[in-house]
């Protein structure tokens, strides 16, 4: 009988690999005169390097907005919170009312 693995939020490298396994982490992340805190999910083996790895997406998704170069907004965004999260490398986003999709599937059918 195969075992189970029960270990909580690591999930292992591809084959061959010799780096140590991955944990998600949440970090929160706000850049000076944005009106928001940007939520990243990060693969990581520690919470250091998650850190590391979310200041390096700043203006990632993005590079065009604003007049900051990606090497200025990196030095104007703190770190707000990184905190380990998720179980066997998954991570629950939202839960969405029921009614909200039997009302919108309703409004289509009708």
């Amino acid at each position: 009988m195969a075992n189970q693995d029960n270990s909580i939020n690591v999930f292992g490298q591809s084959a061959g690999a010799t780096a140590p396994a991955s944990k998600l982490y949440k970090v929160y992340l706000h850049t000076q005169d944005d009106p928001a805190v940007q939520e990243l999910v990060v693969s990581a083996s520690n919470v250091q390097a998650a850190k590391q790895k979310a200041l390096g997406h700043v203006k990632k998704s993005n590079p065009h907005k604003g007049a900051r170069s990606h090497s200025d907004a990196v030095k104007v965004t703190k770190v707000l919170s990184a905190r380990e999260t998720g179980t066997n490398g998954c991570v629950a986003i939202h839960k969405i009312p029921l009614d909200v999709f039997t009302s919108a599937a309703l409004a289509v059918n009708s």
